[in-house]
């Protein structure tokens, strides 16, 4: 009788013995806050019955709780970058990314279980900072680590002018505009909001997530498509300002240091045209292109404020890049 070899249907994926997922990769601990802990979730343990610990710093303590741990910093902690890693059973755990498409078999990325912390001084505004989010970012979340005083706006509140008037700052995530129901409509109540007092900022749209150059910001406002030609893909490009303004200087001063380390790109869907109420504050470009200003602008509006940035902050701050943390700090920042 001869054996005939079948192939899978399905590839097989080999997993590692020891698994464990933890609830972020990164996070934050703001050394001009008092605070100096962390919360880290557990889940997906293999075998469901291993002993988790964590590998720490010298000096810094875990408590167990019923959804992972709470991790405690010195409170003399140095600014710089920490590693906290899970074993199971004394042995290194590892986290795993299943991968699985129509277009390709199923497969998943592996990685040892950690948590990397960033640790730094970033000065927070004054104020009620309101976050608009999609789930396209994070944002909401590296606020509340900084330390600002940050709530998640829900829907009901987007149509309340009494719910919006308790913000000092509104932060509308990338691609919201496109993906949050309601926003769109709700953009001519957050002009009259901005009129009023309030700092709006926008994180980086492309023209076709319903971004209307004229109604969408308060000011026309025109994004720059293909993003090829409005970007700068080179993250270590020279950054120049090239007007003064306090959200380049208050509440952290922003230099040179502010665009080091950056991950990926500077930004992208730069504006293309604008509203003479903005004013273009910084200057950027890949090698052997004419530079672009529309990265970031700013306009007054009535009492308040709009800030516009095309600069891929949410994803510096998820790869720990202090300048971001400042910048975004600076953009909240109300208006005097």
């Amino acid at each position: 009788r001869v054996k005939v070899p079948l192939a899978f249907e399905t590839e097989p994926m080999i997993l590692p013995t020891r698994r464990a997922t933890l609830s972020a990769s990164a996070s934050l601990i703001n050394t001009r806050m008092p605070n100096r802990t962390i919360e880290i979730g557990v889940s997906d343990l293999a075998p469901g019955n291993a002993q988790i610990a964590l590998d720490l710093p010298e000096g810094w303590r875990a408590e167990r709780n019923d959804h992972g741990f709470t991790v405690s910093a010195p409170t003399n902690l140095a600014d710089g970058r920490y590693s906290i890693a899970a074993s199971l059973d004394g042995q290194p755990a590892m986290s795993v990314s299943p991968i699985d498409h129509t277009h390709v078999g199923p497969t998943a990325r592996c990685h040892r279980a950690e948590v990397t912390i960033g640790a730094w001084g970033v000065a927070i505004p004054d104020g009620k900072v309101g976050y608009i989010g999609s789930g396209n970012d994070r944002v909401g979340d590296w606020l509340r680590e900084m330390g600002a005083d940050v709530v998640a706006i829900s829907d009901a509140e987007i149509d309340s002018d009494s719910a919006l008037a308790e913000f000092d700052a509104i932060v509308i995530g990338i691609f919201a505009v496109r993906f949050r129901s309601g926003l769109l409509d709700a953009m001519p109540r957050l002009h009259r909001w901005t009129e009023a007092g309030g700092t709006l900022l926008t994180l980086y749209h492309r023209p076709w997530d319903n971004w209307d150059p004229n109604t969408v910001p308060p000011r026309r406002l025109e994004i720059g498509q293909p993003s090829l030609r409005w970007r700068v893909t080179d993250e270590r490009a020279d950054v120049t300002q090239i007007a003064e303004h306090p959200i380049l200087s208050t509440p952290n001063p922003i230099g040179e240091t502010e665009w080091l380390g950056w991950v990926k790109e500077r930004g992208l869907y730069f504006a293309m045209r604008w509203d003479p109420a903005y004013r273009a504050l910084l200057s950027m470009s890949d090698p052997g292109e004419e530079p672009h200003e529309g990265a970031l602008l700013v306009a007054d509006i009535g009492k308040g404020r709009h800030v516009h940035c095309a600069l891929i902050l949410h994803h510096q701050m998820e790869h720990l890049v202090p300048g971001a943390f400042r910048l975004l700090a600076n953009f909240i920042a109300p208006r005097e």
